[in-house]
């Protein structure tokens, strides 16, 4: 019997992570670019610059809002991919230990199998059974 792992793959799911993280950089660095814009369009006088100004302000906040959104998903991300890591090799292991186990289990049904064939045969022709000092364990 083999025992399933939790489904999914830890690196893809980290390279998400990443992938997130880029873009939360891309989007502050784009939000950077437009703040000196912002303050050169405010020192003007007309109608015109002021909108212009206060639109990309606005963009700029919702570019700096998204990026922290992106880097807190991203770290929700990595922390599951180091999650189902754990998970998947504990349950490799389990796996292991359970077959040693199996094997184990037959090799020890096997050896009381021996010894009570020897016991019948002893019993049949008034002979010692050996005695081993083999430990099971």
């Amino acid at each position: 019997m083999t025992l399933p792992l939790p489904p999914g793959s830890p690196t893809a799911v980290d390279d998400a992570a990443r992938a997130l993280a880029t873009r939360a950089k891309t989007l502050e660095a784009a939000a950077d670019r437009v703040a000196p814009v912002c303050g050169a369009l405010g020192g003007t006088r007309t109608a015109a610059a002021t909108t212009a100004a206060e639109r990309l302000s606005e963009a700029s906040a919702g570019a700096r809002g998204l990026a922290q959104l992106l880097r807190a998903a991203a770290g929700v991300l990595a922390a599951f991919a180091a999650g189902l890591a754990g998970l998947q090799a504990a349950a490799r292991s389990a796996g292991e230990r359970h077959a040693e186990a199996a094997a184990r289990r037959a090799r020890w049904t096997a050896e009381e199998r021996e010894l009570d064939r020897q016991i019948r045969l002893s019993e049949l022709t008034g002979t010692a059974v050996p005695v081993s000092s083999e430990s099971r364990i």
